[in-house]
C-alpha cells in the first residue's frame, strides 16, 4: 500500500510502534542517530529514534511543514487535549521536560482509539 493510501488510523499504528521502544523515541528533535544524539531527517536511513511529529513524518514521507499541519499530528494534538486537558502541541508535550516515553505511548493509543 503506499503512503497515500494508509489511513490516518494506519499512520498513527505504524508511527507508535516505530517508537513503540523507549530506545527509539527522542525529545528535542524529529528524529536522530541515537536518543539525544546527532539530527538528522526522519526520511534518512539513520534515523533511529523518533520523536511523536518525527515518527509520522517517517511513516508518510512527509516535509516538515506537512508533518506539523498533517491530520494526523492534529488528532494527536486532539487526543492530547482529550486526555489531559492539554492547550499545546503535541510536539510541545513530547519535549517537556516531565514527558515520558509512557505519556507519548497513551496518546497515541487515545488517537488510534478515537478512529473509525
Amino acid at each position: 500500500m503506499r503512503d497515500t493510501e494508509k489511513t490516518t488510523k494506519q499512520v498513527l499504528i505504524e508511527a507508535r510502534q516505530i517508537i513503540s521502544k523507549p530506545e527509539n523515541w527522542t525529545k528535542y528533535r524529529r528524529s536522530s542517530v541515537t536518543v539525544g544524539g546527532i539530527e538528522v531527517e526522519p526520511s534518512s536511513h539513520l534515523a533511529k529514534c523518533f520523536c511523536a511529529v518525527g515518527a509520522i513524518q517517517k511513516v508518510k514521507n512527509y516535509g516538515t511543514s506537512e508533518a506539523y499541519e498533517s491530520k494526523e499530528v492534529k488528532k494527536l494534538d486532539f487526543a492530547l487535549k482529550k486526555l489531559l486537558n492539554y492547550n499545546n502541541r503535541v510536539f510541545m508535550y513530547n519535549d517537556h521536560f516531565e514527558t515520558t516515553h509512557e505519556d507519548i505511548l497513551k496518546v497515541f493509543d487515545m488517537a488510534i482509539e478515537a478512529e473509525k
